[in-house]
């Protein structure tokens, strides 16, 4: 967040008397917060933008409090389905252009449960076309990879003491997050 989002973040925090709400500037990679002291995280496409979304997700599991979860809006490319088109690295390419480091649905379930969290939902709210992404067919670009860019809610629940996987554990009865 630039200095002057992060004013009028809390203009509309006040405007909307919202009291229980804290606006921090840094970086995504690496929280200024404790261990297990936040009960929700919410982002925005920011962490498409990030190229390192593994120590995204073990910094959001630090953060929060155990049975806390996180919710992000972003943009997200569709697994393939078997038989169909794979996107071509030029088209994923031109597409990190448009919308950041955006990660396969597979990639994004991979990730999450990779650093601890559970209840993982991705929910597609819209589908994008190749006019919508500023491409167009003319170039001989095929038009059905464009339906596999869709933006989407994911959503994720950070486990309950004494239900942590093994591998996060730290014998104290707390949990501690593992960037791979």
């Amino acid at each position: 967040m630039t200095d002057a989002m992060l004013v009028l973040a809390r203009e509309n925090q006040a405007h909307a008397g919202a009291v229980n709400v804290e606006f921090l500037k840094g970086y995504i990679e690496a929280i200024s917060l404790p261990e297990h002291s936040v009960d929700v995280v919410i982002s925005n496409p920011v962490v498409n933008w990030s190229p390192h979304k593994d120590a995204v997700f073990a910094e959001t599991f630090r953060i929060l409090r155990p049975g806390g979860r996180m919710a992000i809006a972003g943009v997200v490319i569709r697994d393939p389905q078997p038989g169909a088109s794979e996107m071509p690295a030029s088209l994923r390419h031109d597409l990190a252009l448009w919308s950041g480091c955006s990660l396969q649905v597979g990639e994004y379930r991979q990730k999450l449960y990779g650093a601890g969290f559970e209840n993982l939902t991705i929910a597609e709210m819209h589908t994008y076309t190749l006019r919508d992404l500023g491409f167009s067919t003319s170039d001989g670009r095929d038009a059905s990879l464009a339906v596999l860019v869709v933006s989407a809610f994911v959503r994720a629940h950070k486990p309950a003491y004494g239900s942590f996987p093994p591998q996060h554990r730290n014998g104290r009865g707390s949990c501690t997050a593992i960037a791979s």
